[in-house]
């Protein structure tokens, strides 16, 4: 399933069970789209750019709707769709700092209440082809339910050829890959499923960056560490998530976003449904006779709690000796770009 987004986000359906009493009717129906003219959208996600855009005074967030559909990428970078599939990108304005029930209207303004013409549209994609048809958006509206952790979006777009794109999603809300719905999360990590890497005072700030990750085969979870400049090794410790960089500290998770897409940095973890950003909790290094314990308890913004452990050696390296992409733990806003031809750049 191609996603844009570094995460595949997953669909977290709810199953309807009829009420045993026909008095008592089940009350908690899976809302529908109004007919059979709106596509159906599997997954979608959302970028927060705060109050980077627009007006300066709205929130702003940037949501993409994706169906279901499979591509494959040869040596050369060039996608063929296997399926057909359409993604379809909405950049909505808020009065609060998340995402709100309403009805949004399209215009110029970027103001709250409003969807921004500029960084909306959509790529429909044609299987058995590199076909990628651009649909630009003119004019139209987005409206948004939310009950509880269900979030519901109803679609009417009309596009710069006349035509009407209508789409519906019901489901999980996920922000930067990462599910707004709370959820308990446990890692066990073997033995042999740890790398430590120390990439060094790589931001001048008089601390070395460590990127500790331990991980099963379901989840993984990666601790940012603060340490003195040349560690090497793990000091035993107990390490608190803060946003200081100090030594002795664990960084703060959070997603950056690239030309489009998503990725996550600092302390987090990670499934194949979701990221979770750590904001708070701490982690706990212990040793004996060169045997670490970690046992990590950890939290995101939206209520979910990780807990980790690691028993075994860990052999810190340099990232010269184990070479791989550097986690950004200082990254500036990104220019704000859908990731298709038509969106322009601006910062």
């Amino acid at each position: 399933m191609k996603k844009i987004f570094s995460l595949v986000a997953g669909v977290s359906l709810l199953i309807f069970a009829a009420s045993c009493n026909p008095k008592e009717p089940n009350t908690d129906l899976i809302p529908t789209a109004p007919d059979n003219s709106y596509i159906i959208f599997d997954a979608v996600n959302a970028t927060n750019y705060g109050t980077e855009y627009g007006d300066g005074q709205s929130y702003n967030y940037s949501l993409q709707f994706s169906t279901d559909y499979n591509y494959e990428t040869d040596d050369e970078g060039n996608t063929t769709y296997l399926t057909d599939g359409i993604d379809l990108f909405v950049d909505l304005y808020f009065s609060e700092d998340k995402i709100s029930a309403g009805t949004y209207v399209v215009d110029t303004t970027g103001i709250a209440g409003t969807v921004g013409v500029e960084y909306s549209g959509a790529y429909k994609y044609t299987a058995n082809s590199s076909e990628e048809q651009e649909v630009i958006f003119t004019t139209g509206t987005v409206k948004i339910e939310v009950s509880g952790n269900r979030y519901t979006y109803t679609i009417n777009m009309i596009t710069a050829d006349g035509d009407t794109l209508k789409g519906f999603y019901t489901g999980d809300m996920y922000i930067g890959g990462e599910s707004v719905t709370p959820t308990m999360l446990s890692v066990e990590a073997p033995s042999d499923s740890i790398s430590a890497i120390n990439y060094g005072d790589s931001y001048d700030i008089g601390s070395d960056e460590v990127v500790l990750q331990i991980w099963t085969d379901k989840a993984a979870v990666a601790f940012d560490i603060n340490l003195e400049n040349g560690a090497t090794e793990v000091p035993v410790g107990t390490y608190s998530v803060d946003t200081t960089y100090a030594i002795g500290t664990l960084s703060e998770g959070y997603s950056f976003d690239f030309f489009g897409y998503t990725f996550p940095t600092g302390t987090y973890a990670q499934t194949t449904d979701s990221y979770f950003y750590i904001t708070s909790g701490q982690l706990v290094i212990t040793k004996a006779d060169n045997i670490y314990t970690l046992v990590a308890n950890l939290k995101n913004t939206y209520g979910s709690t990780i807990n980790a452990t690691y028993t075994g050696v860990i052999k810190l390296e340099t990232a010269e000796a184990a070479p791989e992409a550097m986690l950004a733990k200082k990254n500036a806003r990104s220019a704000k770009k859908a990731p298709h031809k038509h969106i322009t750049t601006r910062r």
